[in-house]
């Protein structure tokens, strides 16, 4: 819903809660932002249009991650990219040029301020890693709170694995998980301590047998 089109509603329901179906102008004795609290909060229960219509745009991001097999989603791979849609990295959402105007509603969803390093919407939705086959090692947060490549820029500058999966970033060793983690060039000691940290940091991370999924 464009921002003008949501006002334009508020207002309708703001002159017709004052006056009724009658015309003219009535005084504002209660806050529109008090009006729309829950009844048992003191407010009339009126929803918000504008939350209500950044919900229905979350649950549209929420599918693209966890549909699988339906057509409207194989339309979207083929017109912006199978690995565009299947990502969670807002950049990489937001630089498809010739988008709809649904497509960028869904891309800046979540961005304060059209802050790139702000998005609740990636943060309330986070992989719950399996066998490692379709969640991305430095572009996916499915460790801690941050993405590895936010945690850890500077080795993810230099990685040659930034658009890897973690399957394909170490190796089964009888039942133990070996990382195996490649660098463009040879790393500098204070670098080498900063790999010694994401070991760390990843050690206890479980592979499993099971496949990826969202929470």
């Amino acid at each position: 819903m464009p921002e003008s089109v949501w006002k334009k509603i508020v207002a309708l329901q703001r002159n017709f809660l004052r006056s009724g179906a009658r015309e003219g102008n009535k005084i504002a004795w209660v806050k529109w932002s008090d009006v729309c609290r829950p009844k048992e909060c003191g407010g009339l229960g009126i929803k918000n249009l504008r939350l209500v219509n950044i919900a229905l745009l979350t649950k549209w991001r929420w599918r693209l991650h966890t549909s699988k097999d339906v057509i409207w989603k194989s339309v979207l791979m083929a017109k912006y990219g199978k690995d565009i849609v299947a990502s969670s990295d807002l950049a990489v959402w937001r630089n498809v040029k010739f988008a709809s105007l649904w497509w960028k509603d869904i891309c800046r969803l979540g961005v304060l301020n059209l802050d790139p390093g702000v998005d609740w919407c990636r943060d309330i939705m986070v992989k719950k890693l399996g066998n490692g086959g379709t969640t991305k090692f430095w572009l996916h947060c499915w460790k801690g709170a941050r993405l590895l490549s936010e945690e850890f820029p500077r080795l993810f500058s230099v990685s040659t694995q930034q658009h890897e999966v973690i399957s394909d970033m170490g190796h089964w060793s009888s039942n133990d998980w070996i990382w195996n983690l490649n660098w463009r060039r040879n790393l500098f000691q204070w670098e080498l301590d900063l790999v010694a940290q994401l070991e760390r940091y990843i050690r206890d991370s479980p592979i499993l047998l099971v496949d990826d999924s969202w929470l």
